[in-house]
């Protein structure tokens, strides 16, 4: 038999909250679902906030869909942040692509140069 190595992060269980759901979707270690995941895959130390929806997407380590966002058909890099109310919204043969450390912010607020959608496709 063959030896598999890989990193471990040393991270707590990943975490459904009481008003979180997850529904044929994969979560890493540390991850916390607030809000509802429906055929996705959540890496290790992600963040979903209560009343945030996440479909049909891959959510890289450390990224954070706060309250009310809405992320469907999309990849988001390592550390991104979905703001409060704010949709990533791609379509079957098109998805949504963010590279590591963007922001996505609902229409009208305010991000930073550096980080608004940097990476974004």
């Amino acid at each position: 038999a063959w030896r598999i190595y890989s990193g471990n992060q040393s991270l707590p269980p990943h975490y459904v909250g009481p008003q979180g759901s997850m529904v044929s979707s994969l979560a890493g270690e540390g991850a916390v679902i607030l809000g509802r995941v429906m055929h996705s895959v959540i890496f290790y130390g992600v963040q979903i906030e209560e009343g945030a929806e996440v479909t049909d997407s891959v959510i890289m380590p450390g990224a954070v869909i706060e309250k009310g966002a809405v992320v469907d058909h999309a990849i988001l890099g390592e550390r991104c942040r979905v703001k409060a109310g704010a949709a990533v919204r791609g379509k079957v043969g098109s998805i949504r692509v963010y590279g590591n450390d963007s922001v996505v912010a609902p229409a009208g607020d305010d991000v930073p140069a550096a980080a608004s959608g940097k990476g974004a496709k």
